[in-house]
C-alpha cells in the first residue's frame, strides 16, 4: 500500500479560506478514509 500523507493546513476561519476545519481519519483493517468537517460560525456570547 502506498502511504497518506494529511496535513490539515492552516487554522482558523479567516485562514481555512472556506476549506475544511476538520479532518477525522477513518481507518480499518481494509481501508482508510478521510472525512471532512466544517464547523458552522458560531458567535461567542
Amino acid at each position: 500500500a502506498k502511504p497518506w500523507i494529511v496535513n490539515p493546513g492552516a487554522a482558523g476561519k479567516e485562514r481555512t479560506k472556506g476549506g475544511p476545519s476538520c479532518l477525522i481519519l477513518h481507518a480499518s483493517e481494509t481501508e482508510w478514509t478521510i472525512e471532512t468537517v466544517l464547523y458552522a460560525d458560531t458567535t461567542a456570547a
